[in-house]
């Protein structure tokens, strides 16, 4: 039975691609975002990095003021009471949240708890 169902799609195949069932062969499709990281070096990425990457762009977008008002709104800087070496290192105020499982994955958690994870050369850049 399972032979005659690889039958049946290598024949389907080879009729889809005009001739022997060759993937390697078939056109390469253009990257999503050729402006974007070298040519759709991302969308190669896991899924959950190209999660936190998103998550990232966006919030970097949102301390540069080039995010809509809704997601800018939604951060809140990080000021120490007092003097202290960490504040001027752009970090987020990660606020509170109730429920463990779905509050840390809202955006309003996840989004500076990743931030303030990154290294201080990557936080600091002002460059888009």
């Amino acid at each position: 039975m399972l032979h005659q169902w690889t039958i049946a799609a290598e024949t389907a195949t080879s009729a889809e691609f005009g001739g022997a069932c060759n993937y390697a062969a078939a056109e390469p499709r253009p990257p999503p975002h050729p402006q974007c990281c070298g040519g759709g070096a991302v969308h190669r990425l896991p899924v959950p990095w190209r999660i936190t990457y998103k998550i990232l762009v966006l919030n970097f977008e949102a301390m540069h003021d080039l995010a809509p008002k809704c997601i800018a709104d939604m951060k809140t800087e990080y000021t120490p009471g007092r003097q202290l070496r960490s504040a001027g290192s752009r970090l987020l105020r990660v606020p509170r949240h109730n429920l463990e499982c779905y509050g840390r994955r809202r955006f309003s958690v996840t989004a500076p708890r990743l931030w303030n994870d990154l290294p201080d050369s990557l936080r600091l850049i002002d460059s888009h």
